[in-house]
């Protein structure tokens, strides 16, 4: 999540982009905001989305479209900045416009954001209004672009909304399967750790949720994930936890075949962060100098880029191991998720492996034998990874 279009002036969007690139970003997430391109009925204002998806194109980053909310001339509650469109034809017209003007450098639209809180769906959610803009919203970008790709809002189903999958269940009970060609989530479960948030088995409980109404084939786009770190924050967690835990949910999520792609919110903090906690997930100060899990992040795609998931190893206790590899290498990425001492065998320093930490540092097998919630790399080339593997098998110590 950049943001270029809404939180880069317009002379840091290039440069915002090419940092980005520079740290192994691949893609970013931009708001087309329909109130800040059509505040006045028929009147558009486009040059500001203009600047940041060239700024984005020009870098080779990917874009997703995301559309919200309403212009004020069209909401149900003009006082309301999240609420729905008195007329979703009128939503979808926008959506064919925005789509038509970007089709061959935006394939990918999102359509809303969170409509199952009513923070965002004012006064309370409404699955079968959502439903409707949805399918509204599809018949417009498919007519603009048939090529295009559209996605669900990014729903908050199952993780901070703990549990409440009946707002799926409803959207596939108004016949939406047909609107939509991946379906998108926020897999929010800050500030509990990935694996205390059970972010493994509520991933697989969407696919399972969605195959049992015929929808196995969709993929998922995590397309907000992240964790605060602002002081006095309820949610908030430490810059070092941070960093772990961005590599680890990238690890975990990005292990299940059937999600296809990742979006950390934020790249960079707000301004007013120490006021607004949300506006601290970023993994840059607002000034642009990095936090601690902007080194963890680069380091995790330098590693990692390219490399598809190959099965993991089961580790004993409260350690987790998930493997990537491609031809030449394969990465073992190992953590300890409890409080438990335990350690990597000592035959694994006979393997021919490589060692790093969570920030891409070398280091030797000793410093990286003790395991905790740091994440450490175990990098062997390809023919090796068997060995490794059967090393790693047989128990920690």
């Amino acid at each position: 999540n950049l943001s270029l279009a809404m939180r880069h002036a317009p002379r840091d969007r290039k440069a915002g982009a090419a940092m980005a690139r520079r740290s192994g970003v691949g893609w970013t997430r931009e708001e087309f905001s329909w109130d800040a391109i059509e505040p006045v009925q028929g009147t558009f204002a486009w040059a500001r989305h203009d600047d940041a998806v060239c700024a984005a194109v020009e870098q080779g980053l990917g874009v997703v479209g995301l559309v919200a909310y309403c212009a004020g001339w069209a909401r149900r509650d003009p006082a309301q900045y999240t609420s729905p469109p008195r007329d979703v034809e009128a939503y979808a017209a926008f959506v064919h416009r925005a789509v038509s003007r970007y089709k061959g450098r935006i394939r990918y639209w999102e359509i809303w954001n969170e409509p199952d809180s009513r923070v965002f769906w004012p006064p309370k959610p409404d699955p079968a209004e959502y439903a409707a803009l949805l399918k509204a919203a599809y018949a417009a970008a498919k007519r603009a672009d048939p090529d295009c790709i559209v996605m669900t809002a990014g729903l908050l189903v199952g993780m901070n909304h703990w549990l409440q999958w009946d707002y799926l269940d409803k959207l596939y009970a108004q016949g939406a399967a047909d609107a939509f060609d991946r379906i998108a989530w926020h897999a929010y479960c800050d500030p509990k750790s990935p694996v205390d948030g059970r972010y493994e088995s509520l991933t697989a409980t969407l696919f399972e949720r969605m195959s049992a109404h015929g929808d196995s084939g969709k993929r998922a786009w995590l397309t907000e994930q992240g964790w605060p770190t602002a002081n006095g924050f309820q949610r908030a967690v430490s810059e070092r936890d941070q960093a772990a835990y961005a590599v680890q949910a990238h690890v975990l999520a990005l292990s299940n075949p059937s999600v296809e792609k990742f979006f950390w919110f934020l790249f960079r903090d707000g301004a007013n962060r120490e006021t607004d906690g949300e506006q601290s997930y970023g993994i840059l100060n607002p000034d642009g100098t990095p936090k601690l899990a902007f080194s963890a992040y680069v380091a995790m795609t330098a590693r990692l880029m390219g490399k598809t998931p190959v099965p993991p190893v089961a580790l004993s206790g409260t350690s987790i191991c998930r493997v990537f590899g491609d031809a030449q290498e394969t990465v073992f990425v190992i953590w300890n998720s409890g409080g438990r001492r335990c350690a990597l065998p000592e035959a694994l320093a006979g393997e021919g492996a490589s060692f790093f930490d969570v920030y891409g540092n070398p280091i030797a097998f000793e410093a990286a034998r003790d395991l905790d919630a740091d994440v450490r790399y175990l990098v062997v080339p390809a023919a090796r990874a068997d060995a490794l593997r059967a090393v790693l098998s047989t128990g920690l110590e």
